[in-house]
């Protein structure tokens, strides 16, 4: 099973508290591709749901949600995108409800 999966890019939703979206590119095989937005929150649940399974889940970078600079959210993406795809890489992982729910 072939699975590409990127944070591919960010965006500031415009609602009364704004807050930052990060966007998540996934491919697979024999499928086609798809994109879902995730708040950095869910990037937590995420993990705090894994972590119970696979002990060797690596931390998330901390995140200010108050800060909605361009240069800060492009590092937070890029951080969340390797976090992302190590854990990706591990086939027992990419099996769980978690996962199959985040994507």
């Amino acid at each position: 099973m072939a699975l590409r999966v990127e944070v591919a890019g960010y965006g500031v939703c415009q609602t009364n508290a704004p807050y930052a979206v990060f966007v998540v590119c996934v491919q697979q095989e024999n499928w086609e591709p798809w994109t879902v937005y995730r708040r950095y929150n869910g990037f937590q649940l995420l993990r705090d749901q894994l972590i119970h399974l696979h002990t060797t889940i690596s931390s998330l970078p901390v995140f200010n949600p108050e800060n909605l600079q361009l240069e800060y959210l492009e590092s937070c993406r890029e951080t969340l995108d390797r976090w992302l795809q190590g854990i990706a890489s591990n086939t027992n992982v990419l099996r769980t409800q978690s996962m199959y729910q985040f994507l």
